[in-house]
């Protein structure tokens, strides 16, 4: 029963039509176990139900949106109960695709959800994907990220469907290429850094590139590990509580409190704002000049661009990272989306001749790829 007086998701709708037998958490649906137990385990936060549930219907079918009302009364369907397990084991891969080859560490850092959804497509029917396949899979996903869903007539549904459409059972390759034909494009595409704003998927790419930098805490000199992400946002739908200010914003001129040049990635911190001020603007006596070094660094920071905020040169300090940030930003999209790449698939599924075959591997030595 709907006693919030607001409209039910679509998710409520299908575990309504859809309910197994009363459990002893019998108020918590299978949407919401299944994001729990991805959390738990990979610290990736939790995922909305409507996203668990477009997950699991890409995997049965590339129209995401499609009638639910009789979406398990088919002969011989497989059911509720096996299609949550195979969605979850999908969704699953997706999440250690992300993380570990995508560079995207939190849902909170996921520029769409509707990728995550074709990508759980995408490994319900090819969960070992490895090689050129996985490099040109992690290109497509950044790629669709940066473009976002305005080649679909800007709508994500769209998108999703689209895109799910790409991914065939039983031929990973066509299925890749596919995708990355669905989204080839002319103009790179790059954000701007003078609006940061956390629930934006511009500032989320913005966030993963940060992330490459392989943050560290100006107070202990360690590099960030997922956990402590994880640990700061809890159940926060955005990375605003990791995304600290390098600068309190009374001391920012207007036009520069949303830029991203005073927005540092430094979760599980204990330092207000004055005393990070303070600490970025002079090396701690307890640490290393090398080991400081690389924690500025780490931050996109300098000897030279510390000492503007030593000397209390608010407005250079900005307009110096801001500047760097943008060119560290082009640099990480570049290697990430390999615009000017081919997107040739993996030399086992093609028929070359032996000059071919040599010329190819030669240009994969080139890209630094190991495929």
């Amino acid at each position: 029963m709907n006693n919030f007086g607001k409209r039910l998701s679509r998710a409520e709708i299908f575990s309504a039509l859809n309910a197994g037998e009363e459990t002893e958490d019998g108020n918590t649906s299978e949407f919401e176990k299944i994001a729990r137990r991805i959390d738990e385990d990979f610290n990736f936060g939790l995922l909305d139900n409507d996203t668990v549930l477009a997950a699991i219907l890409a995997r049965r079918g590339p129209e995401v949106r499609r009638d639910i009302r009789s979406e398990f009364t088919r002969t011989n369907d497989e059911g509720r109960d096996a299609a949550y397990r195979a969605g979850e084991v999908a969704l699953r891969n997706t999440v250690r695709f992300l993380q570990s080859e995508a560079g995207v560490p939190h849902v909170s850092f996921l520029s769409y959800r509707y990728l995550l959804v074709v990508l759980t497509r995408v490994f319900a029917f090819f969960p070992n994907i490895e090689g050129r396949n996985l490099r040109l899979l992690r290109r497509w996903y950044w790629q669709a990220a940066t473009i976002g869903p305005e080649q679909f007539k800007g709508s994500t549904p769209n998108a999703a469907r689209i895109l799910c459409a790409k991914v065939t059972v039983s031929n990973e390759v066509a299925s890749i290429q596919g995708l990355l034909a669905a989204v080839k494009t002319e103009r790179k595409h790059t954000p701007s850094l003078q609006r940061f704003s956390t629930n934006e998927a511009a500032t989320k790419i913005v966030l993963s590139c940060w992330w490459a930098r392989s943050p560290r805490n100006p107070e202990t000199g360690e590099r960030y590990e997922i956990a402590d992400i994880a640990a700061d946002l809890l159940e926060q739908r955005t990375a605003r509580d990791v995304s600290r200010y390098l600068v309190p914003r009374s001391s920012v001129a207007s036009e520069m409190k949303p830029w991203a040049a005073n927005r540092a990635l430094m979760p599980r911190l204990e330092l207000d704002g004055r005393e990070l001020v303070a600490r970025l603007a002079q090396r701690p006596i307890d640490m290393s000049s090398a080991l400081w070094e690389s924690v500025l660094d780490s931050h996109s920071i300098d000897d030279s661009t510390a000492r503007l905020l030593a000397d209390n040169e608010i407005e250079r300090f900005l307009r110096t990272r801001q500047s760097r940030l943008q060119a560290e930003l082009s640099d990480f999209l570049d290697r990430a989306c390999e615009w000017d790449f081919e997107n040739t698939p993996p030399l086992s599924s093609l028929v070359l001749d032996d000059d071919d075959a040599e010329e190819y591997e030669d240009e994969g030595d080139l890209s630094g790829g190991n495929d």
